[in-house]
């Protein structure tokens, strides 16, 4: 939504260059293990957030997703996001998900660019690499299919099951008034 949102955004080489250095300040500090997690999040947040946040004060109504480039935003999906093994990055923080979100990222950049410099700012803001944030693609048709066969895969079924109720909650609920 906010990448097609059709009001004003910072022009694309501009917020290439406070991206990059902002995400330079906040990777230091994302890397010294030595600050626990949730204070690196903070700061990285307080670092990032000026940038990525100049995308979303001017907004306006939504644009349609261009026909024209629906099916290349699929393949460039499963280019960087073709197995169960690249999907499980989805969401992640680490440096491999962070890389693979960058380039995958700057390809629709380029794509959304072609169409619109509005959208690839946003897409630069929105998908690449902000550290403290999980990497997340675009959702389109591919991607959401991709999310859907990584929901079913074996692995992401464990992990769920690590954190969740083994036994339903039964909510005891009186039907007499009163």
């Amino acid at each position: 939504m906010v990448i097609f949102d059709s009001g004003q955004a910072v022009e694309p080489s501009k917020i290439s260059k406070l991206l990059k250095r902002a995400n330079d300040s906040a990777e230091l500090i994302w890397e010294d293990e030595d600050i626990p997690f949730s204070t690196r999040v903070i700061r990285c947040e307080e670092i990032l957030d000026p940038v990525v946040n100049q995308n979303l004060m001017h907004s306006g109504p939504f644009m349609e997703v261009p026909e024209t480039i629906v099916s290349e935003l699929g393949r460039l999906f499963r280019k960087f996001y073709n197995k169960t093994s690249d999907l499980l990055l989805i969401g992640q923080t680490h440096e491999r998900a962070y890389e693979v979100q960058d380039k995958y990222a700057r390809e629709v950049a380029e794509i959304l660019g072609a169409v619109d410099a509005r959208h690839k700012s946003r897409a630069i803001t929105r998908l690449q690499k902000v550290y403290g944030r999980g990497s997340m693609p675009l959702l389109c048709v591919s991607s959401v299919s991709g999310l859907w066969r990584l929901c079913r895969s074996p692995f992401y079924r464990k992990q769920t099951a690590l954190v969740s109720s083994f036994f339903p909650i039964r909510l005891n609920i009186s039907m007499t008034p009163g």
